[in-house]
């Protein structure tokens, strides 16, 4: 009889760990739905799968879920969404690595077409996921191994065509300290929302049993998980600050005094112009344990960086715009493998850039984290005094974090801004162009009390490019020039003087100076020169000298004045040859021997001589 009954309580036993085991392996996760197009959505269960106590064989390749009506609770679609992505999410502990904290992301997803008459009652919808069972290690509620988690998300009618809000990644360390400050970060985004609300939630029950743990989710109303005695809603995690959430960040923060492991879930509600859109509920647990370590106050110092020299905080350390200004902070931890992170309040002044923060592990005892931290060249401040207090702190490790604070002040010394130099390699300021020429001039602009130099060049009253000038504006920091060119054409003769501006802005920062030099450019014609050597006799023998009338050097056209045409008579006024081309060649043939007069005709001036034919 003995032996039935021990038999019996082993067969128990086995049975009760098997069960027991497959309910381990859930640390918490949430549904989101994801608008794609039309009626189509994308919806996503992630699971965050516990990698110590999990039982690898609970992992489901499919979740199973349901969509109910909100104001009837009616079924209204099950979808099977597959297993698609797993992740392993990275654990940070420090000096606690002898904590094992290891979990990864499931990700189940699925695209889906919901319909629009269905989906769009009055109080919208809500998606539910159920599975079986809880972490038996879990400590704040009665019979964790008994207790179904219920994944719940709610939405508005899909002819809002809204995302529901997205989760962040659960932190890399899940467990906090006894009587240590901690917070954790449960931000949500959603890019139709224009407001989210975060509030801390009894977990919900669901209907699947220890027995069932996997089945097609049943509709509302889900009862909620039994807390134990002296644990409620307002103390999921006891201490001497219990568990407690940011309504705007969804910064969960807490003081815990109990070890354990404690379950409790986040909503985050969206919502647009005042009205609710989503929300989407997070299951999740953290623990809390008994660190047992110490951590060394770490030490802050300075270098002045003109004496090089260790840093007084009563000093004001002048710094020089025109230079690079950086000062090194040395922070000083004795325990190896601390992780030491710098960070930096701004007290004068807003809005730096800087290059912090910084983070640096410890490798030895003695050894120091070195950070350069560079002051901005333009800092508006009172008096132009800047002050920085620097924080240097081990607070990665599970410990209470310790500290160290060094305010150092600045001052920006800025030299006198003046206007630049303006200049050119012109002659005098007074060019002439001439149609068809190219003329050029180089513009400079120097200043050496200045860490902007500007040049630009515009016309006074026109746009350089109407009238074909071209200049480029140039940017520097002593000394800056750039070219100024204009070939004018027939038509630029009607604006016979152009004046180019030339500006250069010098400034540091916000101090500013600009001087302007004046260019008037003259635009001229080219002017003709009627003196030429004219041809007076020709010899045409078919000797090939002198055999034809023609002139090689005839005055050049300009805008006013064009060849027009040639003539040659004879001594009676009879025309013997004509030609309009200005590069004419008359051989005289059938022409006899005598005296000719020819007139070589411009647009305004009309050229006479004769012409002598000997053969």
């Amino acid at each position: 009889m003995r032996q039935k009954i021990l038999l019996s309580i082993i067969i128990f036993i086995i049975l009760s760990a098997s069960k027991i085991t497959q309910a381990t392996h859930i640390i918490g996760g949430e549904i989101t739905l994801n608008h794609i197009e039309n009626t189509t959505f994308k919806v996503n269960l992630y699971l965050y799968f516990d990698l110590i106590n999990g039982d690898p064989t609970s992992q489901d390749e499919f979740v199973k879920i349901g969509f109910f009506d909100k104001a009837t609770n009616t079924l209204l679609d099950t979808v099977l969404v597959p297993l698609v992505a797993t992740n392993e999410i990275p654990t940070e502990s420090g000096v606690c690595n002898f904590i094992k904290l290891r979990m990864k992301k499931l990700t189940y997803s699925k695209n889906i077409t919901l319909s629009a008459t269905k989906y769009n009652g009055v109080e919208g919808f809500y998606a539910a996921s159920e599975r079986c069972c809880r972490n038996a290690a879990i400590i704040n509620i009665k019979n964790p191994v008994d207790a179904s988690t219920v994944f719940y998300s709610a939405f508005s009618p899909i002819n809002s065509k809204d995302s529901s809000p997205e989760f962040n990644t659960p932190l890399k360390n899940g467990f906090a300290c006894i009587g240590i400050a901690s917070s954790y970060n449960f931000e949500a985004t959603d890019i139709n929302a224009d407001s989210l609300i975060y509030q801390l939630n009894t977990p919900l029950n669901g209907h699947l049993t220890i027995d069932n743990p996997y089945d097609w989710p049943q509709p509302q109303p889900y009862t909620k998980v039994s807390f134990i005695q002296s644990i409620s809603e307002n103390n999921m995690i006891p201490g001497t600050i219990p568990l407690q959430i940011n309504s705007i960040t969804g910064t969960a923060f807490f003081t815990g005094t109990l070890p354990g492991i404690y379950v409790f879930s986040i909503t985050v509600k969206s919502y647009k112009n005042g009205v609710f859109k989503s929300s989407v509920t997070r299951d999740f647990q953290l623990s809390v344990i008994a660190c047992g370590v110490e951590n060394t106050k770490p030490i802050l110092e300075a270098i002045h960086p003109l004496t090089n020299k260790k840093y007084i905080p009563s000093e004001i350390v002048e710094i020089d715009v025109l230079q690079r200004n950086c000062i090194k902070l040395l922070a000083i931890d004795t325990s190896k493998g601390q992780k030491l992170t710098i960070t930096y309040n701004q007290i004068s002044f807003d809005n730096p850039e800087t290059i912090l923060p910084k983070v640096y592990v410890t490798k030895t005892k003695t050894d120091t984290a070195k950070f350069d931290f560079c002051i901005p060249d333009c800092i508006k401040s009172f008096n132009n005094l800047l002050q920085y207090q620097f924080i240097v702190s081990n607070e990665n490790n599970c410990a209470k974090p310790k500290y160290d604070t060094l305010n150092i002040k600045f001052k920006k010394i800025f030299p006198k801004v003046i206007p630049s130099t303006i200049s050119t390699n012109l002659e005098n300021n007074f060019p002439i162009a001439i149609v068809n020429n190219k003329l050029t001039f180089w513009v400079k602009a120097q200043n050496e009390n200045v860490t902007n130099i500007q040049l630009s060049g515009f016309g006074n009253g026109f746009e350089l490019k109407s009238r074909k000038m071209n200049f480029l504006s140039a940017t520097g920091k002593t000394e800056v020039q750039s070219q100024f060119s204009y070939t004018p054409e027939c038509e630029d003769l009607k604006n016979k003087d152009s004046e180019v501006l030339f500006i250069a802005t010098s400034s540091t920062c916000f101090y500013i100076k600009k001087d302007t030099l004046k260019i008037n450019i003259q635009t001229k014609d080219n002017l003709i020169n009627y003196q030429i050597p004219f041809i007076n006799v020709i010899t045409p023998n078919g000797d090939g000298i002198n055999d034809t009338f023609q002139i090689p050097n005839l005055p050049l056209n300009n805008c006013e004045e064009v060849f027009s045409f040639v003539k040659v008579y004879n001594r009676w006024g009879m025309l013997v040859y004509e030609s309009e081309n200005r590069d004419f060649s008359w051989d005289a043939k059938n022409t006899p021997d005598g005296l000719y007069f020819y007139n070589l005709q411009y647009t305004n001036k009309n050229i006479k001589s004769w012409l002598e034919i000997l053969r």
